[in-house]
């Protein structure tokens, strides 16, 4: 009877010493199932991040090509017939490779159904800033037209820098990266705020050195 009694422990005792293994290896599965899942997550997330990125840059340097023309034209109103021909005709190309970026708006009211796909519908706005300025330089008098000029290349600006997404894209950076771009100052608060001595590149004397009363507006 007690050597009955003696298996039955050393059994219950295996049995514990079973179980306990068995749920050491489900906590430790379900450990590493976390650890795998959040490294796929992120994984996951740095190549959205990276992709986004990479049509952000190409975008990028699309528009800056672009705006490059923009104010190239505008400025050169003593430009030969060639020269103008020749800006005239890179401007036209960005036009066609924008509509890779900013492809035309289909409606349902079917505008534009009968033309090649990529003409098909109305075009983006961010492509009508770049038209109408190539409009105008086509024009003989387009120097007269510098205003309107102006007004349309801030117009593409614009749309290029809220379709970036541009203050949320610092965000991102910041998370990603734990770097900020920039300091998000005005010039007042940079001059405040300074710490080096800028009297020597303003070219004035160290108690002349103040921030302006009034910000400037920007009007480049």
């Amino acid at each position: 009877m007690a050597s009955y009694a003696h298996a039955m422990n050393t059994t219950l005792n295996e049995v514990e010493i079973v179980q306990f293994g068995v749920s050491e290896y489900i906590a430790l599965g379900a450990l590493l199932f976390s650890v795998l899942a959040t490294a796929v997550s992120f994984i996951v997330s740095s190549k959205k991040f990276e992709l986004a990125n990479d049509q952000r840059n190409a975008i990028l340097n699309w528009y800056s090509e672009s705006v490059e023309i923009l104010i190239k034209m505008r400025m050169a109103s003593d430009s030969s017939v060639e020269e103008k021909r020749d800006l005239l005709g890179r401007l036209s190309a960005l036009i066609e490779v924008g509509r890779f970026y900013y492809p035309n708006v289909i409606r349902e009211d079917g505008y534009g159904a009968e033309k090649l796909i990529a003409y098909q519908g109305r075009r983006s706005a961010v492509l009508d800033f770049l038209v109408f300025s190539y409009d105008i330089f086509t024009r003989n008098d387009s120097s007269s037209y510098s205003e309107h000029l102006l007004v349309l290349q801030k117009c593409f600006t614009s749309y290029v820098f809220t379709s970036l997404n541009t203050r949320q894209f610092k965000k991102s950076i910041k998370k990603h990266t734990g770097l900020t771009l920039d300091q998000n100052k005005t010039l007042g608060e940079f001059l405040s705020s300074a710490a080096p001595d800028l009297s020597f590149f303003m070219g004035a004397p160290d108690n002349d050195l103040h921030p302006p009363e009034k910000e400037s507006e920007d009007s480049h």
